[in-house]
């Protein structure tokens, strides 16, 4: 027989954090589909939530206690497209945080009927608040002393974007690509020929040393996937 040690808040805490040379990520894995809510700070404490996917009272305390206890302001809520586990926060964050909700335009058509979506899986979240920020790819995401690229990837659904950090040599990917796979298309707006044209001209075209992080599972790299990607 084998025993798991439970693990306590504050392991788990530890063992989700990275660091990018000045730059932190504090990885949350929030709601039944196990979404990477992504907490990025540096210095300066300014900080951006990325996919919050939070959903229950207890989700929200972790999130809103990390960032209290690291004093943290956070500048901008992102999201990198609009299916409901990776926008469950967005009420929470935007209300708790004061800060404005960012995504892009060709977004909004599915995260206008997102609520339909809450009622399908039997979440209790019916308030998604409206984008304050339309993100294009002739605008930067700044806060601190970052400055990311924003690339348009649709494919998995329209909307869909990545963030590009060029000095610290990471892209958030959201469900574009994963380790070893690709984000699926048989949701409304997906579609497979458009989801391998994003890779192969926004992500491929990226240097091989390029950390990945994708909005579920274990963080990967542009060489990897181009090299061993099954899809490829």
């Amino acid at each position: 027989k084998s025993m798991k040690r439970k693990i306590s808040l504050k392991e788990y805490i530890k063992n989700m954090k990275m660091e990018f040379g000045d730059l932190n990520l504090q990885l949350f894995h929030f709601n039944p589909f196990m979404v990477n809510t992504m907490l990025f700070y540096d210095e300066t404490k300014e900080a951006v939530i990325i996919d919050p996917g939070n959903y229950s009272p207890k989700e929200d305390a972790i999130l809103k206690e990390y960032v209290e206890n690291h004093n943290l302001k956070v500048k901008m809520i992102l999201n990198t497209h609009p299916h409901i586990d990776h926008v469950l926060g967005n009420n929470f964050c935007k209300n708790v945080f004061s800060a404005p909700l960012a995504m892009h335009p060709s977004a909004m058509e599915s995260y206008q009927i997102v609520v339909n979506q809450s009622d399908m899986f039997g979440f209790s979240q019916k308030e998604f608040p409206e984008p304050d920020i339309f993100l294009t790819e002739d605008k930067k995401v700044e806060f601190g002393h970052q400055s990311w690229s924003v690339l348009y990837v649709p494919g998995h659904a329209d909307g869909s974007v990545a963030f590009y950090d060029k000095d610290h040599k990471f892209a958030v990917v959201g469900d574009l690509i994963f380790n070893g796979s690709i984000g699926r298309t048989d949701l409304p707006t997906g579609d497979f020929g458009l989801l391998i044209d994003s890779i192969k001209t926004k992500i491929f075209t990226l240097e091989d040393d390029v950390v990945l992080i994708p909005g579920h599972d274990v963080v990967t790299s542009v060489e990897k996937e181009r090299k061993f990607n099954p899809f490829f």
